[in-house]
This record gives C-alpha cells, sequence and structure tokens, in this order.
C-alpha cells in the first residue's frame, strides 16, 4: 500500500532537499483505509476457497503427471510390440527382395557386405611382415558374429 501510494501518502511527509528523511513518527500518522467487516469477512471466505482450489490442483498435477508417465510407458511398450505402426504395414505391405520393405533382403544385402569387408581383410592380412609368420596372419582377431535370433 505504501509503495503504490508513495507518491500522494510519503513525499508530502519527506524533508530535507539534498538528504531526503522520513521519520518513523510521520509514518505511523499515515491511516489505511480498511474496507467494512463484512467485505473483509467476504475476502476471507474468497481467500479460503482460493487456497482449497490450489490444494485440489495440486493433487490433480500429481495425477496427471502419473498418468503422463504411464501413458509414456504403454506407447514405448506398443512400439516396442508393433502397434503402433499396425496401420501403416497394413497400406505398406511387404515386398519381397525390396530393401525398403522387406528386413530379410536387407539382411542378405548386410551379410553379402559384410563377407566383402571380411574378404577385403583377409587378402590384406595375407602380406607377411618382416620377423612374422604366415601363421599369425591366420589367426587375426574375426568381427563378433550375430546372433542367431537376431533378425
Amino acid at each position: 500500500y505504501l509503495q503504490f501510494y508513495r507518491d500522494t501518502l510519503l513525499v508530502p511527509l519527506m524533508k530535507g532537499a539534498a538528504n531526503v528523511s522520513l521519520s518513523m513518527r510521520d509514518i505511523a500518522k499515515v491511516e489505511f483505509p480498511l474496507p467494512p467487516i463484512e467485505k473483509q469477512r467476504e475476502f476471507e471466505k474468497l481467500f479460503v476457497s482460493v487456497q482449497e482450489k490450489q490444494k485440489q490442483i495440486a493433487v490433480e498435477f500429481e495425477n496427471q503427471t502419473a498418468y503422463a508417465k504411464q501413458l509414456r510407458q504403454n506407447i514405448l511398450q506398443e512400439a516396442i510390440e508393433g502397434k503402433r505402426t499396425a496401420s501403416w504395414r497394413m497400406l505398406h505391405p511387404v515386398i519381397k527382395g525390396k530393401l525398403d520393405f522387406d528386413a530379410e533382403a536387407l539382411f542378405k544385402k548386410i551379410e553379402s557386405e559384410k563377407r566383402k569387408l571380411e574378404n577385403g581383410k583377409k587378402a590384406k592380412n595375407l602380406v607377411v611382415r618382416p620377423g612374422r609368420s604366415a601363421a599369425s596372419h591366420e589367426t587375426a582377431e574375426k568381427p563378433f558374429t550375430i546372433p542367431d535370433g537376431w533378425k
């Protein structure tokens, strides 16, 4: 209240030009207008109802946060199970042999490229360096194998 009405209430009470001062006695003389007691009781009821609503909103926020977390888990589970893309897959059926649609064809392409790389490394490893035997090149580390159930 004092901050809002400082220009009309406090500034006229200040003394001095360079060092402006305001005594506590002068501030104590400032009257605060209060609404009638009926209005104050209405404000109190309003304040209490706002506090209750705030508590309800906080509880609802916690519930919605938990629901959002569960929804995220459900969406991820459905994505893993392929349920999120079922309608898309119905519109875009697998075309056998096409790399963009057929996982088996893509897997075969990856396997053939892997074999080419392995053959290239074997040819490179056949060059015998001085001080090393050809047998040591045959035991060179091989890339890992893909597990059977991977596809």
